[in-house]
């Protein structure tokens, strides 16, 4: 059996398989959570795909693939805040 398949898991499985990261069902990248977007609650900052609650696939978490998590985690947050800078500053220059 592959690192990845197609059930998607966020807390321990009853078999003892322990917690599951999103995954890309695209370009099997880690995911990134977001409520930045309607209808999407993922985030795949490779391929810019957005995925809903059961759309990712999953996997075990290894330290490659958390390593990888928090790397594309981070570039989220800094375009989510450059976003949000550019939307104050926006509104700023509307008054």
């Amino acid at each position: 059996m592959s690192a990845i398949d197609d059930s998607f898991r966020t807390l321990p499985l009853p078999d003892g398989r322990g917690p599951r990261m999103a995954i890309c069902p695209k370009c099997a990248e880690p995911l990134v959570s977001t409520l930045e977007f309607r209808g999407a609650e993922f985030i795949c900052m490779v391929c810019r795909g957005l995925f809903g609650f059961m759309a990712p696939l999953s996997a075990a978490p290894t330290s490659e693939l958390e390593s990888r998590h928090e790397e594309l985690r981070l570039h989220y947050e800094t375009e989510r805040a450059a976003r949000e800078e550019k939307l104050i500053s926006q509104n700023s220059a509307d008054r």
